[in-house]
């Protein structure tokens, strides 16, 4: 019998990992990935374009637009492309909670101008997916949104340093 993740938990996992692990990548190529704003490419029956990926500083959010939540994490560089990112919040529903405070492995497996290819590795399943610069049309007021939320946990965070 074929074990499924409930779709909030995997959606996490793909959202909260975004960069790298082992790859023979450029260091110049892996510093693209380690700011800025992605989404995830369209993965077959999931509809993962409302999902918005912003990458600051050792932070990650993972904003999906259209029910309004987040989860947002730290990302600790274990080398010049591979990370680990541990989601300390999370607003979204289903399984969203079961990542607080785990660590999520990140292998980046290939990348070129538009993304990159990883594998994420959690609760001791991996699964592969695929990374992009952020393309779709995302409103400013919902970009806005995604900054704020970052800005508020990483505020809250320094302060509890």
């Amino acid at each position: 019998m074929k074990e499924h993740l409930p779709k909030t938990t995997f959606l996490i996992l793909i959202l909260l990992s975004l960069s790298a692990t082992g790859i023979a990548q450029s260091h110049a190529a892996c510093e693209s990935y380690k700011e800025g704003w992605f989404e995830y490419a369209m993965d077959g029956d999931m509809n993962t374009n409302d999902v918005v990926i912003y990458r600051t500083g050792n932070y990650q959010i993972e904003y999906e637009v259209k029910i309004d939540q987040y989860a947002v994490g730290h990302i600790r560089w274990t080398s010049d492309c591979d990370y680990i990112l541990n989601i300390k919040k999370s607003t979204l529903g289903g399984g969203g909670g079961s990542l607080i405070g785990k660590d999520v492995f990140v292998d980046l497996t290939g990348g070129d101008a538009e993304g990159y290819d990883y594998t994420v590795e959690v609760f001791g399943k991996k699964l592969p997916s695929r990374i992009i610069f952020l393309k779709s049309e995302k409103s400013k007021a919902q970009l806005k949104k995604v900054k704020k939320a970052m800005n508020k946990f990483i505020k809250a965070d320094k302060k509890k340093k």
